[in-house]
């Protein structure tokens, strides 16, 4: 009996909560609710309501209830480890990976698609099963106090801050700012908790002030030798402390992620090397660097999609694995957005990388105003947004055994080409 925001997506038994967004009206649809199995529906208007039904319950306020649904499934649960994620980059990426490893030994629920707000995190909750052992939650923010609020709410035993970097940063004032909203998340821990964190972030020495007040451990995932767990990689090949393994890619920023994983198991007090065999299976998750080949105009070459969002410090990941490839590369960038006065400055940043990188055709998609600065070497075409002519120019320039290279934020759309290619 899961909740529902979407009329469109409820289930037999579901519960559907009307929502009044920026554009829409949940309370619109909830006779269509009804007619798709909606167990009950939670409306706070009733103008929309043309019948009478038992099933419809009328509240002051949809999110209050939203709220109170979602923490009834937590609190009435018998899970016994609950772990809140959030940071700057790589979110996702491992919560996903935590949920599959933990996974082979425990009965796992977690966050579902980019639920990570207080929307989002009440739904996932409700996915909570009885037999469910281990919880895992992604913790998003845009504005100032949202990790706090969503923090306090879940109240988890673990926190893992993954990084603090300057995604989102438009939103806030400066890096300190964004940095104590991700910090945050500590406030919600429970005490004698764990955090886990980025052992190489500028902002350790606060991070280890906050769990001394909350009582809570800080254990800090790094590359510099004051870290609790050191990591050292060789393409795939990972060594964290003096535990070595594979993952299945390649890449700095996710031998760091599995890093987080071996952390996270061995707090837990689990046998590292039951795991181990597994880690092998840590891949990239769809549009966030999977590389896979593709066939256009007769031309076999790989497409590195990377298109489900950017910032700088994702960006410059990305290309520093890019370059560890001889073949001939098309590079395809799309605007790294969210990031307000700071913007100029860190195209300029990725402008000067771009022009560094030898034998490749660039493209560039995004404001026309950027274009002076991202191009001022005349290396790289820019186009304000995608249509389908300069796809096919983009696509004409490809040779046998090219990398074809596509990342930008989402708002670019740069998964056009990925789907031009795959119809054509």
């Amino acid at each position: 009996m899961a909740i529902q925001l979407d009329s469109r997506e409820v289930k037999l038994g579901d519960i559907f909560i009307a929502i009044k967004g920026q554009n829409n009206d949940g309370n619109k649809y909830a006779l269509d609710a009804l007619q798709n199995g909606a167990s009950l529906v939670v409306v706070d208007d009733t103008n929309y309501i043309t019948a009478s039904s038992n099933k419809i319950l009328y509240v002051k306020s949809s999110i209050e209830a939203l709220k109170y649904l979602g923490k009834y499934y937590l609190d009435n649960s018998n899970i016994k480890t609950l772990i809140g994620i959030t940071g700057s980059c790589g979110k996702t990426t491992t919560r996903t990976w935590v949920n599959y490893i933990l996974s082979k030994s425990f009965e796992t629920c977690a966050s579902i698609r980019n639920y990570n707000t207080m929307l989002g995190l009440p739904i996932c909750l409700s996915n909570i099963q009885p037999t469910t052992q281990v919880g895992i939650f992604e913790l998003g923010t845009n504005n100032i106090g949202e990790i706090n609020e969503l923090s306090t709410y879940l109240n988890p035993n673990i926190g893992i801050i993954t990084n603090i970097y300057e995604s989102h940063i438009g939103k806030f004032k400066n890096i300190e700012e964004l940095a104590n909203e991700k910090i945050s998340i500590i406030n919600g821990i429970r005490n004698n908790g764990l955090l886990l964190y980025d052992g190489d972030c500028q902002f350790c020495n606060l991070i280890i002030e906050k769990c001394k007040m909350k009582n809570i451990t800080p254990i800090s995932i790094g590359f510099s030798n004051n870290c609790h767990y050191k990591v050292q990689y060789n393409t795939n090949l990972v060594q964290v402390n003096n535990i070595k393994y594979s993952i299945g890619t390649i890449g700095k920023h996710y031998a760091y992620i599995s890093a987080i994983v071996i952390a996270l198991i061995e707090n837990l007090g689990l046998d590292i090397n039951y795991y181990l065999k597994y880690f092998k299976d840590l891949k990239p998750l769809n549009g966030r660097g999977i590389y896979k080949e593709y066939k256009y105009n007769n031309k076999q070459f790989i497409l590195v999609d990377d298109t489900y969002n950017a910032s700088p410090s994702s960006m410059n990941a990305s290309l520093e694995i890019l370059q560890q490839f001889n073949n001939s590369k098309i590079i395809v960038i799309g605007e790294m957005l969210e990031l307000g006065n700071y913007s100029e400055y860190y195209h300029n940043k990725l402008a000067e990388t771009l022009n560094n990188i030898e034998n490749t055709k660039i493209y560039f998609i995004g404001n026309r105003n950027l274009h002076e600065i991202i191009n001022k070497y005349n290396k790289i075409e820019c186009y304000e947004e995608l249509d389908e002519n300069i796809i096919k120019n983009i696509l004409n320039n490809i040779e046998n055994n090219n990398i074809l290279f596509l990342k930008g934020s989402r708002g670019i759309k740069l998964e056009k080409i990925l789907e031009y290619v795959k119809l054509h």
